[in-house]
């Protein structure tokens, strides 16, 4: 390995930093990350040393490098619980579309469900003064979340940070975030009426959980299609099951193995629905045949299944989009507290009348 002098200031054209502008000049990291950030707290005389240190050096500042060391003003943070599947894809991409049209940095972060880990990146967001904080996705509610979530509104409105819900229902009426969320009970509900009106009674609603902000109000959907009908709620059997292709599959084959009688599946999200698919014919059962099946998201696979999945439409790029720009623009701000946008039943090739008794 080649040896090198150390403790010297780094020439034109080598990888200055700012904490080399800052020493070249005998200020702070901070002042002169003020000084890039066009702060108005910086004096004259010192922007000035500032701007020259970094033209000495050949330092370019960029909105990464301002945002890491503290001048977050532009910084939009997208904090979800993990970054899978294509679902979450298209509304990170929606939010990353109008935070660039603003000129703003998109950063992800991911929680892993662990809440002193959003804790964290909730606190460094407010230090760094960002222009805003997104949290992401489903979560289960309660008391618990509704402190916390009102907890950061105070931490980050004391900095001028804005808090946004996305895909998620508001904390309370009286909080001060807007929420901008999708027909999650609509969409249970024209699932379940769907399969009602093709004849279907004993229906097995697999990975809901009533508590979680997304599957429990469509598992609400579904009760109000089954009592709207005028039948027993008792009919729609709830498997208890996780959200993925492992529990669908669990599920399905336990309530098979069980003889509940159901003639159709009512899935929490496409991704269990493609379980439940390979539990059914694994049992050398068929779909639509033997057994209806529909999903919830209409991610790009499932149209391409066989049998191509009945499913909900959820607009995710359209949710990333609204919810960057309610938390971007002050006047969508005041006319857009709590958004509701429609999910769409698609109808495929997986549903059909049940056979005969």
């Amino acid at each position: 390995m080649g040896g090198g002098s150390s403790g010297g200031s780094p020439g034109r054209g080598s990888r200055a930093n700012i904490r080399d502008v800052a020493r070249v000049a005998e200020v702070s990291v901070a002042t002169a990350s003020r000084v890039f950030s066009d702060s108005s707290l910086v004096r004259p005389a010192t922007r000035e040393k500032v701007l020259r240190a970094a033209e000495s050096l050949g330092y370019l500042p960029n909105a990464h490098a301002r945002a890491l060391v503290g001048g977050g003003g532009h910084t939009v943070a997208f904090l979800t619980a993990e970054m899978v599947g294509p679902s979450f894809a298209d509304l990170a991409s929606g939010v990353e579309q109008v935070t660039a049209e603003y000129g703003h940095l998109f950063m992800l972060c991911t929680t892993h469900d662990d809440v002193e880990r959003e804790q964290r990146y909730v606190r460094l967001m407010g230090e760094q003064r960002a222009a805003a904080v997104l949290l992401v996705g489903a979560t289960e509610a309660g008391p618990d979340y509704q402190r916390r979530v009102l907890g950061y509104v105070k931490e980050l409105g004391a900095v001028g940070t804005q808090l946004i819900l996305c895909g998620r229902p508001p904390v309370s009426p009286g909080a001060d975030v807007p929420s901008i969320e999708y027909d999650n009970l609509g969409g249970g509900y024209s699932a379940t009426r769907h399969l009602l009106e093709l004849g279907h009674r004993r229906i097995l609603a697999v990975g809901f959980s009533p508590l979680q902000t997304t599957t429990g109000p469509r598992l609400t959907g579904a009760r109000q299609a089954y009592g709207d009908a005028g039948l027993p709620v008792d009919d729609l059997l709830l498997a208890e099951s996780c959200f993925s292709i492992e529990e669908g599959d669990r599920a399905v084959t336990q309530a098979l193995a069980e003889d509940t009688g159901f003639t159709a599946v009512v899935a929490a999200a496409d991704h269990v629905a493609i379980g439940c698919l390979r539990a059914i014919r694994r049992a050398g059962l068929r779909v639509p045949e033997d057994i209806s099946l529909t999903g919830f998201d209409d991610i790009p696979v499932v149209s391409d299944l066989t049998p191509a999945l009945t499913t909900v439409r959820v607009p995710f790029g359209e949710l990333g989009r609204v919810s960057a720009r309610v938390a971007l623009d002050e006047v969508e701000r005041r006319r857009y507290r709590h958004v509701v946008l429609p999910t769409e039943l698609v109808v495929r090739a997986s549903t059909a009348p049940p056979p005969p008794a």
